[in-house]
């Protein structure tokens, strides 16, 4: 045997060791790996989707329309003015059931020269002419329409009394109306009963007043201006004329101030 070596063969590593090992890491980094990419995957996915909006049909909450600002509340009244009642005489002409037969009555009357108006009293409209404060000049009229087939009556208009209130910026134009009411209506009378020229300057020294008077908010400046104008102008008429044309402009008159007393608000 001597000096000879003898090689012994290297012993055989058991199957499923070390390498066993290493394959089994490496699949688990992989596995970890493609968890990780594919959950970042998934949730950029989901992040960029938007919300699903909800069906038409199904109720959405509704924002609160904004309120509005109330509004002001009205100015209390700083006083009241008194008006009294008034009664005027009129001759009812006719009464219709039909307002056109109606209407050519009183285009009739005023081509005459009156003044006339249509009154509604149940199912009939009555035609009255003139306007008067003497129950004799009315009764004078009445007789001058006494047909065969016509039969008048003398009525009487009543203008209700008023309570007129006024706020503090309306206190002078109130307070001129309630003169103003006044001292219309005896110019009235007067010309009615003859004085003309004492009533034509009576009623032209009231519309000089008023033109001083402030613009109030309910124009009603404008409208006592243009009664004082139509009413100065029927009486410039009337000192023009005599007889029966006289006594028509004053009667004209007197029916432009009981369309303005009458049309005063309460």
């Amino acid at each position: 045997m001597g000096g000879r070596r003898i090689h012994r063969p290297a012993p055989k590593r058991p199957r499923g060791g070390t390498g066993c090992l290493v394959q089994f890491l490496v699949a688990a980094v992989c596995a970890v790996a493609l968890g990780y990419f594919f959950g970042s995957y998934l949730f950029r996915e989901t992040t960029s989707v938007k919300p699903a909006q909800p069906p038409a049909s199904q109720a959405q909450p509704v924002s609160p329309a904004p309120t509005k600002p109330e509004a002001p509340a009205s100015l209390p009244p700083a006083g009241r003015v008194n008006l009294p009642e008034l009664r005027l005489f009129e001759v009812q002409v006719g009464a219709f059931s039909q307002k056109a037969n109606a209407d050519r009555l009183v285009d009739a009357i005023k081509k005459d020269g009156w003044p006339a108006e249509q009154v509604v009293a149940g199912n009939l409209i009555q035609v009255r002419a003139g306007s008067f404060f003497g129950r004799p000049r009315a009764e004078a009229l009445k007789e001058r329409y006494t047909e065969e087939k016509v039969q008048p009556m003398v009525v009487t208009k009543v203008l209700a009394a008023k309570e007129l209130d006024y706020t503090a910026a309306d206190k002078e134009y109130y307070e001129f109306v309630q003169a103003a009411a006044g001292g219309l209506a005896e110019a009235l009378l007067a010309a009615e009963e003859g004085r003309i020229a004492e009533a034509e300057a009576q009623v032209k020294s009231m519309a000089a007043a008023a033109e001083r008077l402030p613009e109030n908010p309910a124009k009603g400046k404008t409208e006592l201006m243009g009664l004082l104008g139509r009413i100065e102008g029927e009486l410039v008429q009337a000192a023009r004329a005599k007889g029966a044309e006289r006594e028509q402009a004053v009667s004209r008159a007197l029916a432009e101030f009981a369309r303005w007393y009458a049309g005063l608000e309460e």
